[in-house]
């Protein structure tokens, strides 16, 4: 009996050794295709930074960045989309300034300028897996 569920355990632990090299790596939905950075004139600008990085020229590019000090706080959003159209704005808005802080490596980002102006009205912040590579 016990060499019985030797040769059964052995089995099983060398059918899944086999098996291994058939299971991915790395698993999960993907954002396909790429989602590319996108400007539309003067209104508002998305993309995710890891589509941005790894895209195929050497053009794109969108962020923001956030600073502050004791007395003053201000946010810029900067973005170029393969056609080289631009986009920037900046503002004090704190909660503006806030959502800059919260992107990481794998966000992706809208946001837009209020119209006439190069002030940002709005940020969004969008993490999630499917933007990594």
């Amino acid at each position: 009996m016990k060499a019985h569920v030797k040769n059964i355990i052995g089995g099983t632990a060398l059918g899944l050794a086999l098996l291994a090299p058939a299971i991915p790596l790395w698993a999960g939905y993907k954002n396909s295709p790429p989602h590319e950075v996108f400007v539309a004139a003067a209104s508002h600008a998305t993309g995710a930074l890891p589509a941005a990085r790894y895209s195929n020229d050497t053009t794109q590019y969108i962020g923001c960045l956030g600073s502050g000090s004791a007395a003053v706080s201000d946010m810029l959003c900067f973005a170029r989309d393969k056609n080289g159209a631009t986009l920037t704005c900046g503002t004090y808005d704190a909660k503006l300034i806030s959502a800059a802080r919260a992107i990481t490596g794998s966000s992706s980002i809208f946001f837009q300028v209020a119209p006439g102006t190069a002030t940002c009205s709005s940020l969004v912040v969008e993490d999630n897996s499917y933007h990594l590579r």
